[in-house]
């Protein structure tokens, strides 16, 4: 067989006796190129890239390149080609370098590559007013609540930039978020009573039928194509057809209904605040409710990367994970720290926001537990397109985002 090492420009010939020459050729470079194209590390995390020149006669191999770094200060490269990312604070916009590799006077096309900082690494962006809930939206942007603003606002995680809309109805206190059957973002008006939904040309659609003063706080996309959603005051679970029809269904009164996900067995799981309880409803309105430890106050609800139900203990300062059969299994946080939001993460785990602490925090489907330092007592949390956790912060006036 014939291998051509570039970097000498010379053709070795191996024979079958395992003797080898090797003969100078006249031979040119026509094309270099880099491996792996691109790629996203952390601060500190070193890439080995690998150069690879193509001669006129058309074999390709490995070659010593001189490699060159479009900002040294975000990545740098040795001349072996150990590519090492470097400190920064930044999460948004994103950092990137462009690096190419030069031989015999052919340079190859730049790749990029983008620098993220280390896990936990938070970075905040001033929108002017509290936020509460936050919702990756159809348009790439994170869809954040503003409550006390009335207004809905949305985040590019690639640039930063931001914009609001504001609600048609005074005073209605935007608060959380689903995509509906439409493709939509549907979101609850707690004080306005009623559900509305973001258009693609901005505009907004609100609609109502709901029991008087029912306070709607939670909202999920059900397995039956339908929205459904927690009605707090009204201690009812409610379903709103793509057309707007509504029905509802009761619970015990007092048990103050929070958050509702879609489960992995067909049904809707909601969390009772007041009751400490755990509930499913069928699509047909048939409920059944697990109990918690006395006083937990379960927040928000999520179906975890396990197929099991997880749910943030607001005041049992745990995170609740139950299997759709109704086993419970609770693992404790820092005391005092009040879990409320939770999420799946990028990762594989859940990312939950720390209310009382102003922390983030993310647990293992095992159950380990790893708190980050946030700001702003955070609310709502969910998973950017960008592979970041984004949250709400109900204080400070801000949007957060953490790395994981």
């Amino acid at each position: 067989m014939k291998k051509l090492f570039l970097a000498a420009l010379a053709l070795t010939v191996f024979s079958c006796g395992g003797d080898t020459t090797t003969t100078n050729i006249p031979n040119t470079t026509t094309s270099v190129s880099v491996t792996p194209g691109k790629a996203t590390l952390q601060a500190g995390q070193t890439l080995q890239l690998t150069a690879l020149a193509t001669s006129s006669s058309g074999t390709v191999g490995d070659i010593a390149a001189a490699w060159s770094s479009s900002d040294a200060a975000i990545l740098s490269v040795n001349q072996s080609g150990l590519a090492t990312a470097q400190a920064i604070s930044t999460v948004v916009p994103a950092q990137t370098s462009q690096l190419t590799a030069t031989f015999n006077g052919v340079t190859s096309p730049p790749i990029t590559i983008t620098v993220v900082p280390k896990t936990g690494t938070v970075q905040e962006f001033p929108v002017g007013a509290a936020t509460f809930g936050i919702i990756a939206g159809p348009d790439g942007r994170m869809t954040f609540s503003l409550p006390m603003a009335n207004q809905i606002g949305k985040l590019d995680p690639a640039t930063g930039a931001i914009t609001f809309l504001n609600v048609p109805t005074a005073n209605a206190a935007p608060t959380f978020f689903t995509i509906g059957p439409n493709g939509n973002v549907w979101f609850t008006e707690a004080d306005g009573n009623q559900l509305a939904q973001i258009n693609p040309d901005g505009s907004i659609t609100e609609m109502g039928g709901l029991a008087p003063l029912a306070h709607p706080y939670g909202i999920c996309l059900g397995p039956d194509g339908n929205v459904w959603f927690t009605e707090q005051l009204a201690h009812k679970i409610g379903r709103m057809t793509p057309g707007g029809a509504v029905t509802e269904f009761n619970l015990t009164v007092g048990s103050l209904p929070f958050n509702i996900c879609a489960g992995p067995d067909g049904n809707l799981w909601f969390t009772e605040n007041a009751a400490s309880q755990i509930g499913r409803i069928t699509p047909a309105g048939d409920i059944t409710e697990f109990p918690l430890t006395p006083g937990s106050a379960p927040d928000e609800i999520c179906l975890g990367p396990d197929g099991n139900l997880w749910f943030a203990e607001l005041d049992g300062d745990k995170i609740g994970r139950m299997t759709p059969a109704g086993v419970l299994t609770e693992f404790p946080v820092t005391p005092g720290t009040g879990p409320g939001g939770i999420c799946v993460g990028p990762d594989g785990n859940l990312w939950f926001t720390e209310l009382k602490a102003s922390q983030i925090g993310r647990i293992t489907p095992q159950g380990a537990v790893t708190e980050f330092p946030a700001a702003g007592n955070p609310a709502g949390i969910a998973t950017g397109p960008d592979g970041f956790v984004w949250f709400a912060e109900t204080t400070g006036g801000k949007v957060g985002v953490i790395v994981p």
